[in-house]
């Protein structure tokens, strides 16, 4: 991903940084975040949604000149980057190895400056110019699975059997936890069509309060 067409100091970020702080109820509270440790919290669903994706994926992607066409950001807290997409990309998308959120999530966004380490820092930070052009939800999903295919074919990801269509995969998403007893604990995995199909919740979207029962994402009223 080239950054070069992207602006790197803080004056020539100062555009994008007033676009990001408009998603706020006080765009003032998101300048005052930045300024007191480089990243604001942020609400999505307004300005942006942001599509996570697991580290290994996009890394992968990259190695086989996968690109980008939008902002998108790395939490090295948690593994995962961030690639923000256009508002109600939540209610199409249709990707089980990437988590589209929304309205009613929160973004740590670092300040458009910040293009490095320690902490969140912006792979590609948002244009100067134009800081309301977002990646699209196809390059997006589009970079996720060149990173599935090269991480499988890697024989990083390995293949387990879908608790649905009892059918192995090599895209196995974690849904639930097999709680222990006479035969023990494990991991309960979807291929990603049952995923879809069955509306299926990553565990690791699950609340805080979840004893790791498969869940079902909520239908939009």
């Amino acid at each position: 991903m080239d950054r070069t067409v992207f602006p790197a100091g803080p004056r020539t970020a100062e555009p994008s940084a007033a676009w990001l702080a408009a998603a706020h109820d006080d765009p003032s509270q998101a300048h005052t975040e930045w300024g007191a440790r480089g990243v604001a919290l942020l609400p999505l669903g307004r300005r942006f949604d942001a599509v996570r994706i697991p580290e290994v994926l996009v890394r992968a992607a990259l190695r086989a000149n996968g690109t980008v066409d939008g902002p998108m950001l790395l939490d090295p807290g948690n593994g995962m980057y961030y690639a923000l997409v256009p508002p109600q990309s939540t209610e199409t998308w249709a990707c089980a190895l990437g988590t589209c959120l929304g309205r009613g999530a929160h973004l740590g966004v670092p300040h458009p400056s910040r293009l490095g380490p320690p902490g969140a820092h912006w792979v590609i930070p948002p244009c100067a110019h134009e800081p309301s052009v977002l990646a699209t939800a196809r390059i997006v999903r589009e970079l996720i699975e060149l990173g599935r295919q090269e991480v499988e074919g890697a024989a990083v990801m390995p293949r387990q059997q879908c608790g649905w269509c009892k059918e192995e995969t090599g895209q196995p998403v974690k849904v639930g936890l097999i709680h222990g007893g006479s035969g023990g604990g494990g991991d309960v995995h979807a291929c990603p069509g049952c995923v879809a199909t069955h509306r299926l919740l990553a565990l690791a979207d699950h609340p805080a309060d979840s004893d790791g029962t498969p869940r079902r994402v909520p239908r939009r009223s």
